[in-house]
Order: structure tokens, then sequence, then C-alpha cells
């Protein structure tokens, strides 16, 4: 069976370091420091400090304990804040998934699978130049007081249809017609 099936190789050519099982280059530390796992090329040219590569399934898993964190952080300092500028944490006990930026919780995936905001009626889903194209929802829900319907920077609607059951507990204001086409 081959001499060499598993090798700690240095090639003075292009100074890199491989290590290989079973007669096959596993590992390879390129002079620049990158490392590729399973592949000799390295990765996207903006992202190619680690490459990993398979033929079939892929992947890396972080596995932490069962009371801690596991997380990439996006950093542009050696200390402080900057170290976690931008964040993707899964804690394992509470079993949810913080999403963050500058820094800071923006929101958090509970293990129930809800996207909810990490501080109460602060953030906004979309922006007045870039918004969702389509929102499907059984229900919106207001602050208790008032919920005002804005569709495309207008609060005075044209065109809006409203399917089932719809209950008001307040005024309902109407400054043109009112269609019903059921029992009132």
């Amino acid at each position: 069976d081959g001499e060499y099936r598993g090798y700690v190789s240095y090639n003075h050519s292009d100074d890199s370091l491989k290590l290989g099982t079973g007669a096959a280059n596993r590992i390879i530390i390129s002079a620049a420091g990158y490392v590729k796992i399973g592949t000799n090329v390295e990765g996207y040219a903006g992202a190619p400090n680690l490459t990993v590569a398979s033929t079939g399934n892929c992947g890396v898993t972080i596995r932490s304990g069962s009371s801690n964190q596991g997380t990439i952080a996006f950093s542009d300092a050696e200390s402080g804040a900057g170290e976690y500028d931008g964040f993707l944490q899964y804690s394992q006990s509470d079993r949810e998934l913080k999403v963050g930026t500058a820094s800071a919780v923006r929101f958090t995936v509970t293990s129930g699978g809800h996207v909810v905001p990490y501080v109460d009626s602060t953030y906004d889903l979309g922006t007045t130049s870039k918004r969702w194209r389509n929102v499907y929802a059984d229900t919106f829900v207001g602050n208790g007081d008032f919920v005002e319907l804005d569709v495309d920077g207008h609060t005075n609607l044209d065109n809006v249809s409203i399917a089932g059951v719809t209950t008001f507990s307040s005024t309902a204001e109407f400054d043109g017609t009112a269609k019903f086409d059921s029992t009132i």
C-alpha cells in the first residue's frame, strides 16, 4: 500500500504547505496564508482566506457548548466593538440566531421561526427608496391605538381589498364610496 498515503509536504517553488491523507491533498496553506480544504484553488477573490470545497455536500460546522454561543464575526479592528462590527450568533441555550450590524443585535430568529426586532418599535422593514415588492400576511397589528396603512407613500388608499372577517373596534372613516358585498 502506498508509502506516502499520509504526508506533510512543503513546496519551495510556490511556498505552500500541504497536508495529505489517503494519498491526496486535504489542506493546503498558500504563501499568502490562504487555507484551502478539499481544493487546490482559492475561492472568490473577495474572500480567499478560507476555501472549503467538495464535489458533494459541503459546509463548515461551528460546535459550541450546550449553554454557549457560536459566532461568525465581521471585523475591521483588533480590539473593542470593531471586532464584531457585524455578526451572526447562535445561542445554544436559547436556540435562537441573532443578526448584528454596527456591533449591535438588530433582529433575532427565534427557535419557533419568528423574526423579531431586538428593540421594540425601532427598525423599519425597507426604506422609502428600497421597498419590499409584496408582503403577504394574515394579520396586521398596530400598537392597540391605531394602525396606519401606507402604500407606496400614500395613506389615502384608492383601491384596498380586505378579504375575510374584518372587525373595527372603533370608527372606520371613508372619504368616498364604501362598498360592502355582504351583510353589515
